[in-house]
């Protein structure tokens, strides 16, 4: 097997924020869909196991499907109000302002 580079640093927390809904991957690719991202689940597959990249704008339809901050897709050393505080795009604050509603952090196992 060749090696395999981590492509991401979110896929382990994308998965376990899907498994605390109880979701599919094809659950969560259906509600993508649905949402105007054209993904399928073996492109989720692959972005839970680190072998696809997660662009920003990706994360975003991943923070709204899972309706979360995306700061929950960060290690815990990163808190909302250290996120917040470097937001400077004008494009993002409205929608991030809209999804910043933290939920309790998912235990790290």
């Amino acid at each position: 097997m060749a090696y395999q580079k981590n492509l991401n640093l979110i896929g382990p927390q994308l998965r376990k924020l899907r498994y605390a809904r109880q979701w599919s991957q094809a659950r969560l690719s259906m509600k993508l869909r649905s949402m105007g991202w054209h993904i399928t689940r073996d492109i989720l597959a692959q972005m839970e196991t680190t072998a696809h990249r997660i662009t920003d704008c990706d994360l975003i339809f991943l923070a709204k499907a899972l309706e979360v901050n995306v700061i929950y897709f960060f290690p815990p050393a990163f808190t909302p109000e250290t996120v917040r505080a470097k937001i400077h795009s004008r494009r993002l604050k409205p929608i991030l302002a809209n999804n910043f509603t933290p939920l309790r952090r998912l235990n790290a196992e």
